[in-house]
């Protein structure tokens, strides 16, 4: 039973393999098959798509051979369907002498169908036709034609000449009717600075690698591209510029040394323009330049000391049209006296630099005087140096401030008459009050309100007088000068002065050192009231007035008092017991300076006299 048991578990392990086997086999029978389709199908679409006719002959032999298949391009050259061709034999199909070559094959209408036939044989005994139609070709070879007659039309018209050099053999060949030759041949020399420049250039492409194993070491490399722009005269004596690009196109194999292609064009009318748009330029920025300085005026071009691209503004404020100034020398408009000054403006722009702005007198086309405001910006015009000038009328304007000057003096006049009024009246009062004084010696109150009277009438009197004379004062040098004169002179000499260096300013130097004088006492005064007295003497910036005026400070660190009763202290006979007096006159010799004074005070933070001098 055992034997049997054993023969049959080995019949079925048999036949489970046979299954398998056969169901791989089957599966690969059906890839294969789907393989085979596929390849059916994409050799069909290539057949058809491809632009040339297939004929699939049973045979290479073309007198024994039928037709097996025939793609879609084939069909319809030779008339019919794919289908209507296979099985019949090739001479039915295609009869003609030969299937190398040339076919002629005759149509309907009568006309004659012109292929290329090309037979090719294989191994396993079957060959393919290849038919080309050979109208096609024609068509093509047609449009090849048109395009070279274009071609040779353009380079008749734009003047392009084209050269192509082989670097095998260094022969040139020129295509373009626009020169007979190549610039920088003997033939046809191109400028002599730039002749040099041009060969480098051209032998730089020449250059190419070596091949290594032909022994060499490489060799240098020349550029591939590259252009250069050099000047040529012309038979007829024109000149040009000429821009000529190369580019090198390799050869085919290696080691094949390629050709050298280049283009030469004319390019002068492009570099005209070009210098014309940096002399706009050039023109736009320095007249915007002249503009900056001298607003609301006209503008020319001066070169040669001409005037040239006059525009409206210009021309009318010297009395002509445009047309008729432009060309006219500039000294035309300038009277005598000012030629020297316009020469000046005109070597300055010509050495490259701004004119900067001048008031002078120029006249008018009809020999009037008119007041103008110059100024010149360097610039280039018609490959020349030049200028751009800017002219405002000012005529109005100076007549004005003239009168303002005139003005002024009239006021000077009467503030001097008035001063010297003021002063006669001061003197006549002081006098009366040394009289009283002499009848009131006796008593003592009275005679020391007298004294402050006549000090303050001699401080009105020191500020007030007629002389005036501007100069370089030190304001540092006066504080410390008071300050001493105190320390000498006061009940309370103990006060701490620090005064800051360098204070200097322009003014009278009497009345300032009366000024700085009666600021000091008032502040000595009430910093002696403070157990460590203090005064401190300076200046500041302030931004309620202009940067460039200086504001002028003396702070104490005395009682102070309320600001309600500071006009007070400006009245010009004020007590002597306020605690800050005589300083109207204070006042009267910062204003004589075209300053003025204020004060800054808070009761029990002291106070703080500030003044601004012009």
């Amino acid at each position: 039973m055992a034997d049997y048991g054993l023969l049959f578990w080995s019949l079925g392990a048999a036949l489970a393999l046979s299954l398998l086997v056969l169901v791989f086999v089957l599966v690969r029978l059906r890839s294969v098959a789907r393989d085979r389709e596929r390849l059916r199908a994409e050799s069909r679409l290539l057949e058809n798509a491809a632009p040339q006719g297939t004929l699939l002959l049973d045979s290479p032999d073309p007198d024994a051979a039928s037709v097996l298949r025939a793609n879609r391009a084939a069909a319809g050259m030779l008339g019919g369907a794919p289908e209507d061709l296979a099985g019949r034999p090739l001479r039915d199909v295609l009869p003609a002498d030969g299937f190398d070559g040339p076919v002629e094959l005759p149509r309907e209408d009568g006309s004659v169908r012109s292929l290329d036939a090309q037979l090719v044989p294989d191994e396993s005994g079957v060959a393919a036709l290849i038919l080309t139609d050979r109208s096609v070709l024609r068509g093509v070879e047609a449009d090849l034609a048109s395009l070279e007659s274009r071609y040779r039309e353009v380079l008749s018209r734009v003047p392009l000449l084209l050269y192509t050099t082989d670097l095998s053999s260094g022969e040139t060949t020129l295509d373009g009717a626009w020169l007979d030759g190549l610039p920088g041949t003997p033939d046809f020399p191109v400028h002599p600075e730039d002749a040099a420049d041009l060969e480098r250039f051209r032998t730089s492409f020449a250059a190419r690698p070596k091949e290594e194993d032909d022994g060499g070491d490489g060799g240098e490399v020349g550029p591939e591209e590259g252009y250069i722009e050099y000047r040529f005269r012309t038979a007829s004596g024109e000149a040009l510029i000429l821009r000529e690009e190369v580019r090198v196109a390799p050869g085919e194999g290696d080691g094949t040394p390629g050709v050298v292609r280049g283009l030469v064009r004319d390019v002068t009318w492009l570099r005209e323009a070009e210098r014309g748009l940096r002399q706009a330029e050039g023109l736009r920025r320095a007249t915007l330049a002249a503009a900056s300085s001298v607003s609301g005026g006209g503008f020319a071009v001066r070169s040669e000391g001409r005037l040239f691209e006059v525009d409206g503004t210009l021309a009318q404020i010297l009395g002509e049209s445009p047309e008729r100034i432009s060309g006219r020398s500039v000294f035309d408009f300038v009277p005598e006296d000012a030629e020297r000054a316009v020469r000046s403006g005109m070597r300055l722009t010509d050495r490259g630099e701004d004119e900067p702005r001048t008031r002078m007198t120029w006249k008018r086309a009809d020999g009037e005087p008119v007041e103008v405001e110059v100024a010149a910006s360097p610039a280039r015009y018609r490959d020349a140096a030049a200028a751009v000038v800017y002219l405002r009328d000012v005529t109005a304007e100076e007549r004005r401030r003239a009168g303002e000057r005139a003005r002024y003096e009239e006021l000077r006049r009467q503030n001097a008459a008035l001063l010297r009024s003021v002063r006669s009246a001061i003197r006549d009062l002081g006098s009366d009050l040394r009289q009283l004084r002499g009848t009131l010696r006796s008593e003592a109150g009275t005679t020391g309100r007298v004294e402050a009277l006549l000090a303050k009438l001699e401080s009105l009197d020191a500020v007030f007088r007629d002389e005036f004379e501007r100069a370089t004062v030190d304001l540092s040098e006066l504080a410390r000068s008071a300050a001493e004169r105190l320390r000498r002179t006061a009940s309370r000499r103990d006060v701490d002065v620090i005064v800051a260096g360098g204070l200097v300013v322009e003014g009278d130097r009497e009345t300032l050192a009366e000024t700085v004088g009666i600021l000091f006492e008032n502040a000595w005064r009430a910093a002696s009231r403070s157990p460590r007295p203090r005064l401190v003497f300076g200046r500041v910036e302030r931004e309620a007035a202009p940067r460039e005026v200086p504001v002028f400070f003396l702070r104490d660190n005395g009682p102070g008092f309320d600001m309600a009763e500071a006009g007070a202290a400006f009245e010009p006979l004020s007590p002597s017991d306020e605690p800050y007096a005589r300083l109207y006159a204070a006042e009267q010799g910062v204003e004589r300076h075209g300053g003025r004074l204020w004060l800054g005070s808070e009761a029990g933070r002291g106070t703080t006299v500030y003044f601004t001098l012009r």
